[in-house]
């Protein structure tokens, strides 16, 4: 956007020519027969006290002692940085206190901190004394400006709504190295704009407190311009604070602004904060965009209940997907409202803490939302991340969702030590992340090609729990308050700790068990490890896939309400505890180890046939306690028997009369 242009050539032509020459061009050089009750000039304020020239200490500088209103306006107010230090300071002051019920001090352009030296100050103080500026008012052009507006006084700019949409008629902070500030404070008072720039191409502050209020008919920009060959970068901040302060931006329309922008922009190509706290409000006609343009960076910050950043249509969190960077912070109580939709781009963030979005619709276009506080919303659709985690003092972040949320390929929702509620039904074609977390699906979960990972967490749902794919690691036990249906991939992890999940329910087991194992971690036959406990067990898993270990053979064993990871040996030509080949392991089997005991040792090795169960080629305690495991069994049946203990195998060799060492065979 452009400011408007008259400021500078009239600035440069005031330099040029001279202080008497305005004036007489101005109409001004002689004002002895007008005074206006209470308007007061201090130091370098023009237009000067001067006749003819010459400086008149007692004569008032601007005229219409509010009973002439069809004196002509004065052309141009300029408060600090004229270029000529008036009682040898660059610094001015203007107070307007005028009674109410009386005209206004009306002029057609004005400004507060002209020159680069400049110091302008401008008050607007008591109930209804008014500053009317037909035209454009900057605060800061090249120097400082601060303006107040107190006790429920008055300002009006562009009061017409005559101004340009490609210009603005209040300024902030308009140079490269300017400053602009402005406090409108106090029950009644307000500054009325058409279209505002808070930190143009410099710096800008505007502060609206205790109940006061700031009108703009058309669009706000906070953050507005980036000049580089100046080393410009618009920076402007906005507070809106106090139970009664508010700030409407193309709220009402008029015939003039029906058809303009009516937007508030948050760091259009600069930075820019908008900040509400203690039951304020901001209210915006048409759209609010946090980071529009490439570079620029937008924050919006609402704090404490009641107080409402209220969008009727449209808020765009990073416009510029991918290059633009904005932040919205919703924090104890406070609400954030768009009446159409909320988007969340690339490098956009909502941050809650104790705060609601409020909004039909949430697009998450691989932008974050997170922390403690709810999503009101009866449709998200995430393609970013959504997350929460452990918050201080070790307190969960709690984060609501109450409608439908969509979780789409490639998008993530996690939580570390934090909970997350839906209300709705959640489709997750994504993934969910959970770290001693507690999930609350409310209406169930759904979708064909999501994926669920959970440590130590607690997932809880009304209907049955589906999900594509489930992996539970093995830093503590999770469990699934309800039923669970596996029919696509459970992924469990063995070590020297292991995964286990608890299920409320019934557990209904289906597709594939894959097991991965914890570094340095190697299985022996005979363990068994209890991996899904539940309130019943039904089904049986298509496939255990595991790392193949020799010897090994990897199954799941259902033993009451309990499925069982086993490891069995494996039954192959020559090995096995069926010596006599009858396809049960009995007494006979025993018999012929127990003939053939210490065999093989030293070698020719032992046969399969002569006891050998372990192909080791030795008949020994080893084979014995094989027999042992399977005594009864068919050699392919899984078993989850676990290793005796060492003093039980001598036991169980002497009850057979078998010596405690290997007895060399004779010749």
């Amino acid at each position: 956007m452009k400011r408007c242009n008259w400021r500078h050539s009239a600035t440069t032509w005031f330099k040029r020519q001279g202080t008497v020459a305005l004036l007489a061009a101005a109409g001004l050089g002689s004002m002895h027969s007008a005074a206006l009750a209470d308007v007061i000039g201090i130091g370098d304020v023009f237009p000067f006290k001067v006749v003819d020239g010459e400086e008149v200490p007692d004569l008032p500088q601007f005229g219409n002692e509010g009973e002439n209103p069809a004196l002509p306006s004065i052309p141009l107010i300029i408060v600090g940085g004229t270029g000529d230090n008036v009682g040898g300071t660059a610094a001015g002051q203007l107070t307007i206190d005028i009674p109410a019920d009386t005209f206004p001090l009306i002029s057609e352009n004005a400004i507060i901190g002209g020159n680069t030296f400049g110091l302008g100050l401008a008050r607007v103080v008591g109930l209804n004394s008014q500053w009317t500026i037909n035209q454009s008012l900057t605060i800061g052009e090249q120097g400082q400006g601060f303006l107040e507006i107190i006790a429920g006084g008055r300002l009006f700019t562009d009061p017409d709504q005559q101004v340009s949409t490609a210009d603005f008629d209040l300024i902030l902070g308009d140079i490269a190295g300017s400053q602009g500030f402005a406090v409108v404070d106090g029950f009644g008072s307000i500054l009325v704009n058409t279209r505002v720039s808070v930190g143009y191409e410099g710096f800008g502050d505007v502060q609206i407190l205790n109940s006061a209020r700031m009108e703009t008919w058309q669009t706000a920009s906070i953050g507005t311009e980036v000049q580089t060959s100046e080393n410009g970068l618009g920076q402007g901040y906005v507070l809106v604070d106090g139970i009664g302060s508010r700030w409407n931006v193309g709220v009402f329309p008029t015939p003039a602004s029906s058809n303009a922008e009516m937007d508030l922009l948050l760091g259009e190509e600069g930075r820019g904060t908008l900040e509400i706290t203690n039951q304020a409000r901001v209210r915006v006609g048409r759209d609010t965009i946090i980071g529009e343009q490439a570079d620029s960076f937008g924050e919006a910050i609402v704090t404490g209940r009641n107080s409402l950043l209220w969008t009727f249509e449209h808020m765009i969190v990073g416009r510029a997907a991918g290059n633009s960077t904005g932040v919205v912070n919703i924090n104890d109580k406070a609400m954030v409202r768009n009446d159409e939709s909320t988007t969340i781009n690339r490098l956009g963030t909502i941050n809650l803490n104790d705060g609601t979005l409020l909004t039909p619709l949430v697009t998450n276009n691989d932008g974050i939302i997170r922390g403690a506080g709810t999503v009101d919303a009866p449709v998200v659709i995430n393609n970013g991340d959504i997350r929460n985690a452990a918050a201080v003092a070790n307190l969960r972040e709690k984060l609501l969702f109450t409608g439908a949320v969509t979780n789409n390929v490639g998008s993530v929702i996690e939580s570390q030590g934090g909970e997350m509620e839906f209300q709705g039904l959640v489709t997750n074609n994504g993934q969910i992340f959970g770290r001693d977390a507690i999930f609350r699906f409310r209406s169930g979960v759904a979708g064909t090609g999501g994926e669920m990972f959970v440590g130590n967490s607690t997932i809880e749902s009304p209907l049955p729990l589906a999900v594509a794919s489930l992996t539970v690691d093995d830093s503590g036990s999770s469990t699934v308050i309800g039923d669970l249906t596996l029919s696509g991939n459970l992924n469990m992890e063995i070590g020297f700790t292991f995964s286990k999940l608890f299920v409320t329910g019934d557990a209904n087991l289906g597709g594939a068990l894959n097991i991965s194992l914890g570094s340095g971690f190697i299985p022996y036959v005979g363990q068994r490890w209890e991996i899904i406990a539940a309130g019943d067990v039904t089904g049986a898993f298509a496939s255990v896939n595991a790392p193949p270990i020799a010897g090994v053979n990897w199954g799941v064993q259902t033993i009451g309400n309990s499925a069982f990871l086993t490891t069995n040996f494996i039954s192959t030509p020559g090995t096995g505890a069926d010596f006599n080949g009858d396809g049960i392991v009995n007494g006979d089997d025993l018999a012929i180890w127990q003939s053939n005991f210490g065999v093989g040792n030293p070698p020719p090795p032992a046969t399969q046939a002569q006891g050998d169960a372990n192909g080791d080629g030795v008949v020994d305690g080893a084979d014995f306690l094989l027999i042992q495991q399977r005594f009864g069994l068919p050699p392919s049946v899984a078993v989850a028997a676990a290793v005796p203990e060492p003093s039980s195998v001598l036991l169980a060799l002497a009850a057979f009369g078998l010596p405690l060492a290997a007895r060399r065979r004779r010749s």
